[in-house]
């Protein structure tokens, strides 16, 4: 494939540079086999610093990522790893600020703690369950901002294929200090309760309830949205984030005059801006 140098011993091939880096909006596609043998790494720096890199996908014969392999690829949003990943090595995306998503297997053994360093934007993991045919994805939504933090979330993502429960990641919870990511966290697992225990269930919920004036000062409608599809838009405050929302004259006075109505079913009818 062209802009790809590899290395080879003429049956495995390591990915060890792309020369291709002045097109722009690159999404890649790695093929199974390079010249004549079976691509089976990406080895260290290899896309370091690609800056028209936006997503890559690399093909299940790939076994192990290596160090710095991604790093500082500016314009990357969505990686998607082998089914075959067993390592990802330091630092191998790290300095991705707009990285949004990855795929990797269940099965994957070794994450160093400091291969996502400075993605603020990383918040989707998405894990390929590999434990039988066909292999189903499971989305789960990690702490972005602080980097051992990331890294804790990741692990007790992947603990739940081995134990089949979430109690490992609800348990991870209470130490999240950051409004993003305590707010991040609640939500999701509201609109996605798997195994949620009555006490994770109040926390979450009182968690999001708590962010909604800050929601609505930011006129943040995109999450407060997602804040009334977990049912934290609750009747007897629905009216006070009206008159909030109203005061400001925002985007979200239109979102929660409509939730009131389709919700609770009392339309606002002499309520002007």
């Amino acid at each position: 494939m062209q802009g790809l140098k590899f290395a080879s011993d003429g049956r495995e091939n390591i990915i060890v540079s792309y020369s291709d880096r002045e097109r722009k909006g690159i999404d890649l596609v790695v093929p199974e086999v390079l010249g004549s043998g079976t691509v089976t790494a990406v080895g260290f720096g290899a896309f370091r610093d690609c800056d028209g890199l936006n997503s890559i996908v690399l093909p299940n014969t790939i076994t192990t990522i290596g160090g710095s392999a991604f790093r500082g690829c500016k314009n990357l949003t969505a990686a998607v790893l082998s089914n075959a990943t067993h390592s990802i090595a330091s630092n191998s995306f790290s300095d991705c600020p707009r990285l949004k998503s990855v795929t990797l297997p269940s099965t994957i053994r070794h994450i160093d703690d400091n291969s996502f360093v400075n993605c603020p934007e990383f918040t989707d993991l998405i894990i390929t369950d590999m434990r039988k045919a066909p292999f189903e994805k499971r989305r789960f939504v990690i702490a972005c901002k602080n980097e051992h933090r990331r890294w804790v979330y990741i692990r007790a993502c992947l603990w739940y294929f081995d134990f089949d429960s979430m109690r490992k990641f609800d348990n991870e919870y209470n130490i999240v200090t950051s409004f993003d990511d305590q707010f991040n966290i609640a939500v999701y697992r509201l609109i996605d309760p798997e195994q949620l225990s009555e006490k994770m269930r109040q926390d979450y919920t009182k968690a999001v309830i708590a962010a909604i004036p800050r929601l609505i000062a930011e006129d943040d409608v995109e999450r407060l949205y997602l804040a009334g599809h977990a049912g934290c838009l609750l009747p007897d405050r629905i009216d006070e984030y009206i008159d909030i929302a109203g005061k400001l004259k925002g985007e979200c006075i239109a979102y929660l005059l409509q939730y009131k109505n389709d919700a609770f079913g009392i339309k606002e009818k002499d309520f002007t801006l």
